[in-house]
């Protein structure tokens, strides 16, 4: 049998003295820079946003992060926890996709219903709880649903020249589904031609396979300008198999799924009189993702779902620099396309062939535009973060159905009414103060943050649901203080809320979720959290680091409950549900990270996160069950997990770079469940067993045009899945990358 037990608020004073135990500063002697992104050692230097392309040949060290307040800060003194990942990072864990270039960052666990997705869930949050921005912009839309999504996989890594990760509420500057964590996708700008002379090209090309998957990658981006022009363009090909998994596992079905990633910019950068330090830029991000399996349902229901999936991205950007009011405004304006073609295939008993087939296909056009302002006051001792946005999303969709055994082809309800429309709008303004004179090696900054949120929602009536239209808005605060001495302490209190607008998957869909059919609720509400984090980082003589606890309260949750359809509470053998807002639940956790740099180029590294949720169930839930402990699991809590590892870098010479490691992955097991859990055909009886992985990699960088990067993950080949994934992970698994760069 599945398990489900409960805990006691208790433990949250806990978490907030483990964070407390490392809240003082460290003195010691000049550390050497460390290769941590969230512990460097420079000072704040004045950087672009994206990375100019192709990429240099070494960027461990991350000198600004932009995402945590929307514009540049040094990652150190950032009073958000934080992880930035570079591209030559990204190069060097060789992920097959953006998801797994994160499951090597701290907080980050990585769930995989199938092969082609990838749902990061941060602090307990997942799908659309989670924020992922590419560019800065939205791709979150009204269709995203409630739990583990696919769509981060989207993202090429390739095209990706830094990706931030912010845990924690961002809702302030960021408005809705900031309540877990924001992810952005920072991808290549041109090459700065500026000071060269001439015309200028360079390229980049790259490939990479591996064993388990046999899958091949080929990748290629060319860049050229002249003088204040500039131009790239990228493509990005990958194949995949079937995965092998681990002891016992075999080949995994319906694995294999093909994707194609294309991208292009146009920057031009002025930089006389009145538009000095002007830029205008144009870009554009494909994706296509065909073929894509999921099967989790193939022995217990004999279906599997095959999935398309097609993102089109097109947006101007225009920075203006106006040095007069000390003020600068980004403004950008942008168009996506979404669409997605979900096939169900369901087979007979002993599948052999296939009795039907059904089509849910959804498309999602989007227009938005955002302007942000970043104005210093006061010698730079006051900063004003400030702006508005607006984002509105059109919904078409369409269904049919396929019965192989007769011909028949019964009519199919679409998943949206014709017409559906979904819009969101903000305006927020953000403020940080520096108390102590900043001439001083002392710092002490205050931070606040105040946002104005709209969101609404329409959709025609059909047969026997009625037409929907529901808008709601929000007040969102928060309040942090943050010390430091020089970049070797920082302590940072803070106060923050989130919110999350109910989308119209949640309010408006009607359809075969896999175990429930889901029905429309017009009246779902927004979900609210409430959060308190203490985090410490500290940087002195070898040893670097930092830890985060904190403690969430989530008010009106979103979740599935049971429902009636036509006096019905089944439909087609299948329970029938609906979203509704729940009453309280609370998260709380502590993520951990340590790194020594021994001699001779040998450290150690390590990191740690625990996470903890629980409903709180109020007096009528529980005399209707009188079992019922005061609060129940929620779903989906990543176990205990981290990673350790050993690394030696090595410089043969001014042109020759050398780096190895072996590093462990490892999950505690998770045996507390949720009631979805405990119905979850993911999640084995008794719940998620606990595993490790040994890993080893090394790589080459040379004379600064190529590099090379070999890999061999879960040498013991152990069979093993993260928590509620659908697929086993990989099992022994060589990997082999090469760069070349002119």
């Amino acid at each position: 049998m599945k398990q489900r037990c409960g805990n006691h608020w208790g433990m949250t004073g806990v978490v907030l003295c483990l964070a407390m135990t490392l809240s003082f500063p460290l003195h010691g002697e000049e550390a050497p820079p460390s290769e941590n992104p969230e512990t460097p050692q420079t000072d704040a230097a004045p950087a672009k946003t994206d990375e100019e392309a192709p990429p240099a040949t070494d960027s461990s060290l991350e000198e600004v992060v932009v995402t945590a307040a929307r514009v540049e800060e040094a990652p150190f003194l950032s009073g958000r926890s934080l992880d930035v990942l570079g591209k030559h990072e990204i190069q060097q864990r060789q992920p097959r996709t953006v998801p797994q270039a994160l499951r090597e960052s701290p907080g980050v666990f990585v769930q995989e219903t199938n092969f082609g997705g990838g749902s990061p869930i941060v602090r307990g949050m997942v799908g659309p709880q989670v924020l992922i921005l590419i560019d800065g912009i939205r791709l979150n839309n009204a269709v995203f649903r409630t739990g583990p999504l696919q769509y981060l996989n989207l993202i090429d890594q390739y095209e990706v020249s830094r990706l931030e990760v912010v845990r924690g509420p961002g809702s302030i500057l960021y408005g809705s589904d900031a309540l877990g964590a924001t992810i952005n996708a920072l991808t290549f700008v041109p090459r700065d031609r500026r000071r060269e002379d001439g015309f200028g090209v360079n390229f980049q090309l790259a490939g990479r396979y591996g064993s388990a998957a046999r899958d091949k990658t080929g990748h290629g981006l060319v860049d050229l300008g002249y003088s204040w022009f500039g131009a790239n363009a990228s493509a990005t090909y990958k194949d995949f198999d079937d995965l092998e998994g681990g002891r016992g596992v075999g080949t995994q079905p319906y694995t294999s799924y093909r994707q194609v990633n294309a991208s292009g910019k146009l920057t031009a950068r002025l930089s006389e009189g009145f538009f000095e330090d002007w830029t205008a830029t144009l870009g554009y991000h494909l994706a296509r993702m065909m073929d894509v399996g999921r099967a989790e349902q193939l022995e217990s229901k004999q279906r599997y779902n095959l999935y398309r999936n097609d993102h089109d991205l097109l947006y101007a950007r225009a920075n203006l620099l106006f040095k007069p009011i000390l003020t600068d405004l980004e403004l950008t304006v942008y168009y996506q396309r979404f669409y997605e073609d979900k096939e169900t295939d369901q087979l007979d008993e002993e599948r052999t062939f296939t009795e039907s087939v059904t089509n849910d296909r959804i498309t999602v056009n989007t227009v938005g535009v955002d302007a942000e302002f970043d104005t210093r006051l006061l010698e730079d001792r006051l900063r004003l973060v400030y702006g508005a946005e607006y984002h509105k999303d059109f919904i078409d969709s369409s269904a049919a159905a396929n019965d192989l055994v007769t011909g028949e082809r019964p009519e199919r309800q679409a998943p949206y009414p014709e017409g559906s429309s979904y819009e969101l709008g903000g305006a927020y303004l953000s403020a940080q103060g520096e108390l102590l004179p900043t001439s001083w090696n002392w710092g002490l900054r205050l931070t606040a943050g105040y946002r104005f949120q709209h969101m609404g929602g329409t959709a025609e009536a059909r047969e026997g649901l009625p037409a929907i239209d529901y808008a709601n808005q929000s007040h969102i605060f928060m309040l942090g203080l943050q010390g430091s001495y020089k970049q070797h302490w920082l302590a940072s209190f803070t106060w923050s809320q989130g919110f999350r607008a109910p989308n119209l998957d949640e309010t408006v869909a009607i359809g075969d979720l896999g175990d429930w059919y889901q029905i429309p609720n017009e009246s779902l509400g927004p979900e609210r959290s409430d959060t308190l984090e203490l985090l410490n980082r500290f940087d002195a003589w070898r040893l670097s680091g930092s830890l985060a606890g904190y403690v969430t309260l989530l008010s009106d949750f979103i979740r599935r409950e049971p429902a009636t359809l036509d006096g019905q509470d089944t439909y087609n053998d299948l329970p029938v549900v609906k979203n509704a807002n729940g009453g309280e639940a609370r998260l709380y956790g502590v993520e951990g990270q340590l790194q020594f740099r021994l001699w001779y180029g040998l450290s150690l590294a390590g990191s740690i996160t625990y996470t903890y949720g629980e409903e709180l169930l109020d007096e009528e839930a529980q005399a209707a069950d009188p079992a019922q402990r005061d609060s129940r699991p929620l779903s989906k809590i990543p176990p205990l997990f981290g990673d350790a590892r050993l690394r030696w870098d090595n410089r043969f010479n001014k042109d020759v770079k050398f780096f190895a490691e072996t590093y462990l992955l490892f999950a505690a097991r998770q045996n507390r469940l949720s009631d979805t859990d405990l119905e979850d055909v993911r999640i084995p009886e008794g719940g998620t067993p606990g595993w490790a992985t040994w890993n080893l990699r090394s790589g080459l960088d040379l004379y600064e045009i190529a590099s090379l990067v070999l890999c061999v993950e879960n040498l013991t080949n152990t069979k093993y899945k993260y928590h509620a994934s659908g697929v086993y992970g990989a099992g022994t698994n060589a990997m082999l990358s090469a760069e070349i760069h002119y």
